[in-house]
């Protein structure tokens, strides 16, 4: 059973370690979403991104990735 990381995105309640593929409330009430993250962020590399827009963009630094993705209305989970 894969297990998965959900966050409510009223209230930023946590659940860890939830099986993936059900459907979980928060106490608040609301939907929890499932959240991609990592316990400490990977290293930055430079290249080609294609989450972005429809075609690669290169990015040459973690603070141009953080432009681009606020540019965007994108958010990095932890």
């Amino acid at each position: 059973m894969q297990l998965a990381d959900f966050k409510c995105l009223k209230c930023g309640q946590l659940q860890e370690d939830l099986p993936i593929g059900g459907t979980y409330n928060c106490s608040c009430g609301n939907t929890m979403k499932r959240v991609f993250g990592f316990s400490k962020p990977p290293e930055f590399i430079p290249g080609y991104y294609e989450n972005f827009e429809d075609k690669p963009i290169y990015i040459e630094s973690k603070d141009q990735f953080k432009r681009e993705a606020k540019k965007r209305n994108l958010e990095q989970v932890h």
